[in-house]
């Protein structure tokens, strides 16, 4: 079932692929690839059949859609958690066209499945496949799509088979700030409880990979001996990574500068995104007002032995990947 699914998706996107280059033009190549997307999904019963016909009219007899489709269907948060996912993911929920069916949160179960997944280095998992295709069946051209489940970083591609044009949004803000902001949240920390854990006599063969995509970690030795504040900054080292890396490749991805957000929200999103994008967002209205003060709350959390270890081990890392350049 779970393959036959995968293939569902991926028939969409050859079959998209192939009718660009007839006549029928672009349009209806994503046309007929949303078409057959759903046909796939209701076949497994994942999308109904009535969502399959709310496709098919809209893209039909919607000409505002077919213009501002062009642009965008679906922007995702993504990155590290405590990076300014949530304050990002709220801010966009300002722009009129942009539905946020959590309303700023994330569905647990699928959260944990993908971020297992990203430290596993395992395939994207299918109950996150299900969600997104039966989201893209709710709003797809009714409204952008919005979402913050952050460890979709390490499945971009995937969901580029899901959804037609989305946009992946990565907050950057200085690695002390979000270091001081993972210390104080349990969630984000128990990650380094199961990666240990894997590596115990019961999990005999089940261990996470390394290196480790996701924590940033070479080895065992960083793993269980270094101090938490400098796992966490590895983490969020290896997290800006891998958006740096997906900025040279097709992905449609860009960086927020979180500061700047907090700052003015519209005229840094009027950065990130094109004229046209933002005319197809919609008027934007502040919902949440930024807090300047807690940019520098991490001068109360971090030692000042602790910001000088992570400005250390931040100019390694960066001296590292300068000369794997060379």
């Amino acid at each position: 079932m779970e393959q036959s699914f995968r293939q569902g998706v991926l028939l969409g996107e050859e079959t998209c692929n192939f009718s660009r280059t007839l006549w029928l033009g672009r349009w209806c190549g994503d046309s007929f690839y949303a078409f057959l997307q759903m046909l796939a999904f209701a076949h497994l019963r994942v999308v109904g059949a009535q969502n399959i016909v709310n496709v098919a009219v809209t893209c039909c007899c919607s000409e505002t859609f077919r213009k501002d489709f062009q642009m965008l269907d679906a922007v995702f948060v993504v990155g590290t958690g405590r990076s300014g996912t949530h304050f990002t993911c709220r801010a966009l929920a300002g722009f009129e066209n942009i539905s946020d069916p959590l309303n700023g949160h994330e569905n647990g179960n699928v959260l944990y499945k993908i971020a297992n997944s990203a430290i596993y280095h395992k395939e994207y998992p299918i109950d996150a496949v299900k969600y997104y295709s039966e989201r893209k069946g709710e709003y797809f051209g009714k409204s952008i799509f919005l979402d913050q489940h952050h460890p979709n970083l390490f499945f971009t591609e995937d969901i580029s088979r899901i959804f037609l044009k989305p946009v992946f949004l990565y907050p950057s803000r200085p690695v002390v700030q979000v270091v001081a902001s993972m210390l104080q949240h349990k969630g984000v920390l128990a990650w380094y409880d199961v990666a240990r854990r894997s590596f115990g006599w019961k999990n005999l063969g089940k261990s996470i990979p390394l290196p480790n995509r996701f924590l940033g970690v070479e080895n065992k030795q960083q793993l269980f001996d270094m101090e938490l504040h400098k796992l966490c900054a590895l983490r969020v080292l290896a997290h800006y990574q891998k958006m740096k890396s997906l900025s040279y490749s097709d992905i449609n991805c860009r960086f927020v500068k979180y500061e700047a957000l907090i700052s003015d929200q519209e005229e840094e999103f009027g950065r990130v995104f094109s004229k046209a994008e933002m005319k197809s967002l919609g008027t934007f209205n502040i919902v949440e007002v930024g807090n300047a003060v807690s940019l520098n709350k991490y001068s109360s959390v971090l030692s000042a032995r602790q910001i000088d270890d992570i400005a250390e081990l931040e100019q390694n890392w960066n001296d590292s990947r300068a000369l794997a350049d060379i």
